[in-house]
């Protein structure tokens, strides 16, 4: 092997720069998310409700590292549960027509 041309200092200087940028990337990409939500149609009042029909799922039985990515991706994005997992169930159905939605009905 051929001693490097860079003094040893230097050396350790980029390294130590090297491992906080993959570090920084590494905790950047764990924000990230690794699928699109497509945001949702806005909703519009009548009265003081929000149009559209809407049904509660209990009893959800949910792995506990499942429910510990969807309450961190929540708080990230700063959103309800209802609100995530409405996003996520319209992404997922390829962004359908809504009860609120104009002509939905028809």
């Amino acid at each position: 092997m051929t001693q490097s041309s860079l003094p040893e200092m230097w050396r350790t200087e980029i390294q130590g720069l090297v491992r906080e940028e993959i570090e920084r990337a590494i905790n950047e990409s764990r924000r990230i998310s690794v699928f699109h939500l497509d945001p949702l149609p806005e909703r519009k009042r009548v009265g003081r409700k929000l149009s559209g029909n809407k049904r509660v799922l209990p009893g959800l039985n949910i792995d506990t590292v499942l429910l510990d990515l969807f309450e961190n991706h929540r708080r990230d994005l700063h959103l309800t549960a209802s609100e995530l997992m409405e996003r996520i169930l319209y992404s997922a159905f390829n962004r359908p027509q809504l009860s609120f939605e104009k002509g939905s009905n028809d």
